[in-house]
């Protein structure tokens, strides 16, 4: 089985492999690294909104105005879901 494998096939998956390997070490390294900066940078914004430091606040006012838009989306989301669903018809 193994002497009818083409060669060229071989060295493809090879390089393919080491290819994602490479992609995977960046990919972690860089999360590693961006997660050193988000998670404390969230937790203050949290408390900061959680005690109302950001209340009338630029950050504040952007903060609510994307809240409002997710909220606006989800909603959209959801009445379409739900029209899809009433309807009888497959969603294609």
């Amino acid at each position: 089985m193994v002497g009818n494998l083409d060669p060229a096939l071989v060295g493809e998956l090879v390089v393919l492999l080491l290819l994602l390997a490479v992609v995977w070490m960046v990919f972690r390294e860089f999360m590693r690294i961006v997660l050193k900066v988000v998670v404390p940078l969230a937790i203050l914004v949290a408390l900061a909104v959680g005690l109302g430091l950001l209340d009338e606040t630029l950050v504040g006012d952007a903060l609510t105005a994307v809240g409002e838009g997710l909220l606006t989306v989800i909603r959209k989301v959801a009445g379409w879901v739900t029209s899809e669903a009433l309807s009888g018809q497959p969603v294609e």
